[in-house]
């Protein structure tokens, strides 16, 4: 169950770096703060997110919070964390770790699901998507999209209208399942160190090496 929830989180994440990188233009937008969107998010980009995400579980009617973080660089290289799990590529190898299963699983990188990879998933999935202005607020515009496709029923993001920069999104899916992620930090541009993209395996736990001419251990 755990690991169920660790991967929709990492797909829910996945789809915050795709909001960023591909709002595509609709005719209500608001095109000066849009255009300052697309420049500050773009898959070249190096950015590093600071968040804290509530999910509503609609079924069981129950809310979780956690904080979370994301590293992003060209070259499918990311770190992502929510709570003590993570999930890192460094363009190569792609590290999974579950805290409460003491478990870290470690792969190619080109043997996963590229459309749930922050790198591949900006030019895939939202490009279509189109985002209507539904508001300001305290120097914020909120933009939504509510046209239904097969996994959400809509889209909502709060960007800072002087600096283009998004302070929140809400994504309701088919399921009505709220995830809220609010973006407690955000550095655009920012400078990685190549360790920043690599997981180093704590002491005293399982290790799955699921790469081809691995020899367990």
């Amino acid at each position: 169950m755990k690991e169920r929830i660790m991967v929709y989180s990492i797909k829910k994440l996945v789809t915050v770096a795709a909001v960023f990188m591909a709002v595509s233009l609709s005719r209500a937008e608001n095109t000066d703060v849009m255009d300052l969107v697309r420049s500050n998010y773009t898959p070249h980009s190096n950015i590093e997110l600071q968040f804290e995400h509530t999910i509503y579980w609609s079924v069981r009617e129950r809310q979780e919070k956690k904080k979370g973080a994301l590293l992003l660089a060209p070259g499918e290289k990311f770190r992502f964390t929510l709570g003590k799990d993570a999930v890192v590529s460094d363009g190569v190898t792609y590290w999974q770790y579950s805290d409460m299963n003491d478990q870290l699983i470690i792969y190619n990188l080109a043997e996963i699901d590229l459309s749930y990879h922050p790198s591949n998933l900006f030019a895939n999935y939202l490009i279509e998507r189109s985002f209507a202005s539904a508001g300001a607020q305290e120097g914020m515009v909120v933009m939504e999209s509510t046209a239904p496709d097969d996994r959400y029923s809509s889209i909502q993001i709060k960007v800072e209208e002087s600096t283009g920069i998004i302070k929140q999104l809400t994504i309701v899916d088919k399921n009505e399942n709220i995830n809220t992620y609010t973006f407690t930090k955000t550095v655009l541009g920012k400078s990685f160190a190549p360790t920043d993209f690599i997981f180093t395996a704590p002491e005293n736990i399982d290790i799955l090496d699921m790469r081809e001419g691995y020899a367990p251990h």
